[in-house]
This record gives C-alpha cells, sequence and structure tokens, in this order.
C-alpha cells in the first residue's frame, strides 16, 4: 500500500512530466506502427511517381539529337523515368 501511495504521489507531484512521457510513449507507439509504415511507402511511391513524371515531361522536351547525344531514344524514356539509366 505504501509503494501505490508513493507511486500517486510521484504522479500527483509532477503531473505535466508524466503527461509529457504519456504522449511520447504514445507517438513513439504510432511511429511503429502498421498504418505508419503503410503511410511511409505510400508517400515514398507517390515521391517516386512525381519524380518519374518530372523526368519524362524534361526528356520529352529534349530534341532526337539531344536524346541520342546522352545514349537515349524516345522509346527509351518512360523506362528510364522508372528505373533508371544503367548504360
Amino acid at each position: 500500500m505504501t509503494h501505490i501511495t508513493l507511486t500517486l504521489s510521484n504522479y500527483l507531484a509532477n503531473p505535466i512530466s508524466e503527461v509529457i512521457r504519456f504522449l511520447g510513449l504514445m507517438v513513439d507507439s504510432f511511429m511503429n506502427s502498421k498504418f505508419m509504415k503503410a503511410w511511409e511507402k505510400a508517400a515514398e511511391a507517390r515521391v517516386k511517381k512525381i519524380i518519374a513524371r518530372s523526368t519524362i515531361r524534361e526528356l520529352s522536351s529534349l530534341s532526337d539529337t539531344q536524346l541520342k547525344d546522352i545514349g537515349l531514344s524516345r522509346s527509351d524514356i518512360t523506362y528510364v523515368a522508372h528505373n533508371g539509366f544503367d548504360r
């Protein structure tokens, strides 16, 4: 009973730090949750799509001669935008 009373008095003596500690545990739990991991994966996929579209737009604006100079043809643009350039 003494332990319970001392523990309770510790919580009452410093309630703000206990609330902050509790919120910290909740945030840690949320950040490691399956939902958060799925959200991060979806966000990463979204960023990759944005980068691929930008790359397609930039490469498509080049002339056939400019593409040839960098070792590409028009038919390579989509592949390179999504998978990178390995030659």
